[in-house]
């Protein structure tokens, strides 16, 4: 059970990260989930691969702060506006991917086994929400930057 709720709670962490626009706010929706994927892999695997992996991932989010903060230096932060509609919509999609699978929570008690069971038939929708949303991720990435301006521009 605490499994999905994290689960739960990452997906939607990881789906809100599309509707912000400022590098800084995705730098912390990013150590969130950061936080929340080392918390589900501490419940289901070794306690030493959690403090590994949360290491890793900070340090990684620390240096991405720096260098946005280095590229977005003068721009105002505002809080982003997200309508209670895409929420509501994206916890009842998350709920329905997660119900889909209803041999979820049996499978998922053999800890090792875990990653082996993302890549099988009745997991492809969570693995297929998994790809479109880190490619969404990039490609919001990729918004935000203008090439045209900034610090790293060479100068004519």
């Amino acid at each position: 059970m605490l499994q999905m709720i994290f689960l739960s709670l990452l997906l939607m962490t990881a789906s809100i990260s599309f509707f912000l626009n400022h590098p800084i706010s995705l730098a912390l929706m990013l150590m969130a989930i950061c936080v929340l994927t080392s918390l589900l892999i501490l419940k289901l695997s070794f306690s030493w691969f959690f403090f590994i992996l949360m290491l890793v991932f900070l340090g990684g989010v620390m240096i991405i702060i720096t260098y946005m903060t280095s590229l977005a230096a003068n721009e105002k932060f505002f809080a982003p506006s997200i309508k209670p509609q895409i929420t509501l919509f994206l916890s009842g999609l998350t709920l329905m991917i997660f119900l889909q699978t209803t041999s979820f929570n049996h499978k998922l008690s053999s800890s090792f086994e875990f990653t082996g069971l993302l890549y099988e038939k009745e997991f492809f929708c969570s693995l297929l929400l998994c790809f479109f949303s880190l490619l969404l991720t990039l490609i919001s990435v990729v918004k935000l930057m203008k090439l045209e301006s900034g610090p790293l521009v060479k100068r004519l």
